[in-house]
């Protein structure tokens, strides 16, 4: 399954138009470039809870897992950012949701 990806969008010292206006793609998941500055945006326009599911990298041992997230209906969250080691898979965070209904967007934090 390719996952969906996620584009990143940088802020400038005009700053940026924010939309989380990217549709959840829940049947083959999605990903997005970390480089530990982003911040992932989750909009639940459904009627129930939407659980967010970001996986985590497997270390050193093999261990492996997951950080699960919930939104009420109606609730826009933000999530991040992300340390590298701790989700990063071939330089991306892979992102799974539970319902369809919903919309991202990733923004760069600059420091």
């Amino acid at each position: 399954m390719a996952r969906t990806a996620i584009p990143v969008d940088s802020p400038t010292t005009n700053g940026i138009l924010l939309q989380v206006d990217t549709t959840i793609d829940q049947t083959n998941g999605m990903e997005f470039t970390n480089t530990g500055r982003e911040v992932l945006l989750v909009e639940n326009t459904g009627t129930g809870a939407l659980t967010v599911t970001l996986d985590y990298a497997p270390d050193r041992f093999g261990r492996d897992g997951q950080k699960s997230v919930t939104l009420q209906e109606g609730e826009t969250k933000v999530i991040g950012p992300f340390d590298r080691d701790l989700y990063n898979q071939n330089n991306k965070v892979y992102v799974d949701f539970d319902a369809a209904t919903g919309n991202v967007a990733v923004v760069k934090v600059l420091l």
